[in-house]
């Protein structure tokens, strides 16, 4: 790993191959001596910056010579390196970096910069003093140079944690943000970061109007570029700034209240009431501030309390919208009106009769069908008229002889044989009479 903190980077495999790092480490020929060596050595350098770079995403010549280091010598081909990579557009200084605005070409800028204007590079002479090098090395003066793909990947992660965080959206100060999302990191990389997502439209930047060192940011929901701060989300942070002012007012002055207490008891065990008077003198006076300022914390607390209400209450009336024209928007594709569907139930109950009397239809008998009423007149003729019997001859009145004669009484209880031979006298009887 680097010895500069700041410097995040492994060594690669080859690092100790001395032979390999001797022919990297020299200074660059002309491309049309050997254009296959030049493009891996001009590649392995750009990628060795690059993820040196990916902690900060900025970095100066000087600092990477003295963090490629290798047996106490530096690397001569590095200025070399950051000029390509300024002429692709990969590497701007902090000052061109932060005066840029969105939509303006890099490209345009690296060319006007390097061709157009050669007056931009400035070179200077730094003596290999580490070593058996006595030679001196041609570098870039020591400018910050931010670079583009290391602070770009930084800032994609940036929004996707405070996506993750649901910070996104909300207006807040620049230092404010870096607490909640990226503590560790250094301010100055997230303001190149920031910077970074103002410039592709993932952010809009304006000054605090309550304090105009400072800067707010807010950043683009998923699926959308940054909109633009409107007066009411400066209005609500400005009352969240205040709250939270008044609040660290009201515990310093909290706090130098008990100190008062404190110091008039300590002058008080030294005999010195008049001093011990004066303390609570003061403390009546911070007591009246303190009130003073909860007061107005209640009513700022109040507002904010409302405000986050009718939020709350926009954002039902705004489902009830959308559910209204999904609704509105269904009926309208399928054609459903209260005609419609009137006219539907009604044909529903037509289809329904129509189903009952293909029903009745269908389980009516084949045959025709006897009245019970005449049968049962039939029979009761039959009986009165005393219609002669079958022969005894026939199958019939065999049959008849032995089918029992049914009681003309139910039985009362079990009955006794005296009865059983009683009933069998009877039958006999009716038999006789029969023939």
């Amino acid at each position: 790993m680097s010895n500069k903190s700041k410097y995040v980077f492994d060594h690669p495999e080859c690092w100790k191959d001395e032979t390999r790092m001797n022919a990297l480490f020299a200074p660059f020929r002309d491309r049309e001596v050997n254009a296959i060596f030049y493009d891996v050595k001009m590649k392995f350098w750009k990628d060795l910056i690059q993820e040196a770079c990916s902690n900060i995403g900025y970095f100066n010549v000087q600092d990477l010579n003295s963090v490629f280091t290798r047996n106490r010598r530096i690397p001569y081909c590095t200025s070399n390196v950051v000029k390509d990579l300024i002429i692709n557009g990969d590497v701007r200084t902090r000052e061109e970096f932060l005066a840029s605005t969105p939509g303006q070409s890099w490209k345009k800028w690296a060319v006007q910069t390097v061709v157009v204007n050669p007056l931009f590079w400035s070179f200077s002479k730094l003596k290999q003093t580490m070593g058996y090098e006595t030679n001196d090395v041609e570098v870039l003066d020591n400018k910050e140079y931010i670079h583009i793909p290391a602070i770009k990947k930084k800032s994609e992660s940036l929004l996707s944690i405070a996506n993750e965080n649901h910070v996104c959206g909300k207006v807040l100060a620049v230092e404010d943000l870096r607490q909640k999302i990226a503590k560790s990191d250094d301010p100055s990389t997230f303001s190149l970061c920031i910077h970074w997502l103002y410039l592709t439209g993932m952010a809009i930047t304006i000054a605090d109007p309550n304090d105009s060192k400072t800067q707010l940011v807010k950043l683009a929901e998923p699926g959308d570029k940054a909109k633009s701060i409107t007066e009411q989300e400066l209005a609500l942070y400005s009352l969240q700034y205040n709250e939270n002012k008044l609040s660290k007012s009201i515990e310093k002055l909290e706090s130098e209240k008990e100190d008062l207490v404190l110091e008039a008891k300590a002058f008080l065990k030294k005999g010195l009431r008049q001093s011990a008077k004066n303390c609570l003198r003061k403390k009546k006076e911070l007591e009246k501030r303190i009130d003073k300022q909860v007061s107005s914390l209640e009513n700022i607390q109040c507002l904010l309390d409302n405000v986050r209400d009718a939020e709350s209450n926009n954002r039902v009336v705004e489902s009830y919208k959308y559910g209204l024209a999904a609704l509105k928007n269904t009926f309208q594709e399928a054609g459903t009106t209260a005609d419609n569907v009137a006219d539907t139930m009604d044909e529903v109950k037509d289809m329904l009769e129509q189903h009952d009397e293909i029903k009745d239809s269908i389980g009516s008998p084949l045959a025709p069908t006897v009245d019970e009423t005449e049968l049962e007149d039939e029979l009761a003729e039959l009986l009165a008229n005393n219609i002669p019997t079958a022969s005894s001859n026939s199958p019939l009145s065999k049959l008849l002889e032995d089918f029992p004669v049914p009681p003309s009484e139910s039985p009362s209880s079990t009955p006794s044989k005296e009865n059983l031979t009683e009933t069998s006298k009877m039958q006999k009887v009716r038999k006789l009479e029969a023939l």
